[in-house]
């Protein structure tokens, strides 16, 4: 079930949940009737109409995509000090942290309530704030995804991402020259959070802004930390 529900028996509700995925339970024993019974399950997924929160979707002015695997655990970390140094490294990158977070958790809320949210994901093509007017916050909950093997640190021979490069030093202009010219104009014309692809290669995903293995930061942490900064309409 997901997201919310609201079960009822005989007419008489029973009880509500919220969550994706997740066991809950009711008593009704003191709903049941003698004969034949009416139980009835109203669902509703808020995805459908655009507000849904949750996931790698974070509503955030520079957040980052990470998709929680690990190559000697899939989804399940080898250790909490593995979970650490993956939180640890994006606050380090500027993205994530927890200054105005209370005031962040407001925004999200009232944003989520109205269901005000457009999210795109762009890769292949140039990033430009749509036409026309739309009541909706802007978020661009994919972008970048540019690809840097480093030997040595590759799950395996195969190389995926959306734009390849050869060395460090070609994927930090590349990084920098992106945010310049595409993200950071369009805040002033709506875009109101970004969130990149991503913190670390997924075996033969090798777009991340870490090696697979954690060993190798790609781009310097000050660079994609001044990068961050920009990502305010006020910065």
């Amino acid at each position: 079930m997901d997201r919310t529900c609201r079960v009822s028996l005989n007419g008489t509700t029973a009880g509500t949940h919220e969550g994706g995925y997740l066991p809950f339970s009711f008593d009704v024993t003191d709903l049941l009737r003698d004969g034949p019974n009416t139980l009835v399950a109203e669902i509703r997924d808020p995805s459908d109409t655009g507000d849904r929160g949750w996931g790698k979707q974070k509503l955030d002015r520079g957040g980052i995509l990470d998709q929680g695997y690990w190559p000697d655990g899939l989804y399940t970390a080898p250790s909490d000090e593995a979970l650490v140094h993956d939180i640890a490294t994006m606050k380090r990158f500027g993205r994530g942290d927890a200054a105005g977070r209370e005031r962040f958790r407001n925004e999200m809320r009232a944003t989520l309530q109205a269901g005000d949210l457009r999210s795109l994901h762009v890769y292949l093509r140039r990033f430009r704030v749509p036409r026309g007017a739309d009541p909706r916050v802007l978020v661009l909950s994919e972008y970048g995804g540019y690809n840097l093997r480093v030997d040595g640190h590759a799950f395996n021979d195969k190389d995926f991402g959306y734009r390849r490069y050869g060395s460090a030093e070609g994927l930090s202009e590349a990084f920098v020259r992106l945010h310049e010219e595409q993200i950071v104009p369009a805040i002033a014309r709506g875009l109101s959070a970004t969130v990149y692809t991503q913190l670390s290669d997924v075996e033969d995903e090798l777009n991340g802004l870490l090696t697979y293995d954690r060993a190798v930061v790609k781009l310097p942490e000050e660079l994609v930390r001044s990068a961050t900064k920009r990502l305010r309409l006020d910065g």
